[in-house]
């Protein structure tokens, strides 16, 4: 059976390379391109779970990119539904899913130095990576995760100005009895206001608030606020060199009143170099209290760092490494009344996300990438598991 339905994918797949191989060749400065990918993602833990499960994901996604720059403003859209088929899908996944992400970023000039910006992110999805902090949670069932953002960049002075954003963000699960007690919204507001003392110095104050709601199925209280006020600078070590710190305090409190306000050191550093046209190195470490990812925990104290690096490594090979590491410290201390009945004990959530890629250009409008991803999750307060994965893309613009 399989054999029979794998054989239709290929015969489509190389269906449409032929329709799209026959199109003809448009000029990089269009506004609008349309372009598809075929992929194949094999994985040896297809739900990420403790005992994992080989799977092989088929996909063919067509997408339409539109890019317009005036100078003063843009805009910058893209929208890629895909058609997935699973060869050892489980019980309760369909061998076949249609999946969609959408993705808009606008910019409009109000004035000199004076700016709105709109941010949407849409995607029906398993893959967690899409989330705001792109840890690697179950993909055991299919979630619609959106993430809005409007934003306004104020100058206050010549060398002062202002920068104002709101934000909104939903997880709706399709699984029922996943979504009774997964299911999330948040919403959250920055101001910060930037002082340039040099042209290679400048200093920031920033002040920011987020909520977090669950649903819950026990009627656990798991809501949680957090207030970050910090202070940094953003600094140009040389041309190539780019380096921004935040530090200040974070304080959480809790919907459920019985358990105490929590509050610890915020941090924030990243740094971009660029010591070739062609090369980029990224390093990022970071500490914050923030919403938890595990049930039923209300919060977590997280500790990160992470490391990329992108190469061209010649006019038709680029390549792309990337690490993170993520410790969440959770408390038994924040889990809601009434929840005695679960077992969850305090520790740590250990999780190491390896990956790797090459994209090889085979012409003008044709592409290749082969990428490779390692993940381990190891932890005391959930599953422990271990995932690799392997991505063949094939892409092609007309």
């Amino acid at each position: 059976m399989h054999g029979t339905v794998l054989q239709r994918v290929g015969c489509l797949c190389v269906m449409v390379l032929l329709v799209v191989s026959t199109m003809a060749k448009a000029e990089d400065a269009r506004p609008v391109k349309l372009s598809v990918n075929l992929i194949s993602l094999y994985t040896d833990n297809r739900d990420s779970s403790a005992k994992g499960e080989d799977n092989i994901d088929l996909s063919v996604q067509p997408r339409v990119d539109v890019n317009m720059d005036k100078g003063d403003s843009s805009l910058v859209f893209s929208y890629a539904p895909s058609y997935r088929f699973r060869t050892e899908p489980a019980d309760t996944q369909n061998d076949t899913q249609f999946l969609q992400e959408l993705m808009l970023d606008a910019s409009l000039s109000m004035g000199p130095r004076a700016a709105i910006r709109l941010m949407d992110n849409f995607y029906m999805t398993e893959d967690p990576a899409v989330q705001d902090f792109g840890t690697t949670l179950r993909r055991d069932s299919s979630f619609i995760y959106n993430r809005a953002m409007l934003g306004a960049n104020v100058p206050l002075s010549r060398q002062m100005s202002a920068d104002l954003s709101g934000s909104h963000s939903m997880k709706r699960y399709d699984e029922k009895e996943r979504a009774k007690d997964a299911d999330e919204d948040g919403l959250g507001g920055q101001a910060s206001v930037w002082y340039g003392v040099s042209r290679q110095l400048g200093i920031a104050l920033m002040g920011r608030f987020d909520t977090y709601d669950y649903e819950s199925s026990l009627d656990l209280k798991r809501g949680l606020d957090t207030t970050v006020g910090a202070a940094g600078f953003d600094y140009l070590l040389s041309d190539r060199i780019r380096t921004e710190l935040r530090l200040g305090w974070v304080q959480a409190s809790y919907e459920d009143k019985v358990i105490k306000e929590e509050s610890g050191p915020y941090f924030n550093l990243s740094v971009a170099a660029s010591p070739q046209p062609d090369t980029k190195f990224t390093v990022a470490a970071g500490m914050t209290i923030r919403n938890s990812d595990i049930y039923p925990f209300a919060s977590q104290e997280e500790t990160y760092g992470s490391a990329g690096v992108d190469w061209k490594a010649s006019e038709r090979v680029k390549v792309d490494v990337t690490g993170q590491y993520r410790v969440g410290t959770y408390d038994e201390k924040t889990i809601p009344s009434g929840a005695d009945a679960i077992f969850a004990t305090s520790g740590d959530d250990k999780r190491m996300i390896l990956s790797g890629g090459a994209t090889f250009n085979l012409g003008d409008y044709t592409s290749l990438r082969i990428a490779q991803s390692h993940e381990n999750v190891s932890t005391d307060v959930t599953v422990e598991y271990s995932r690799n994965s392997t991505t063949l893309m094939l892409s092609r613009v007309f």
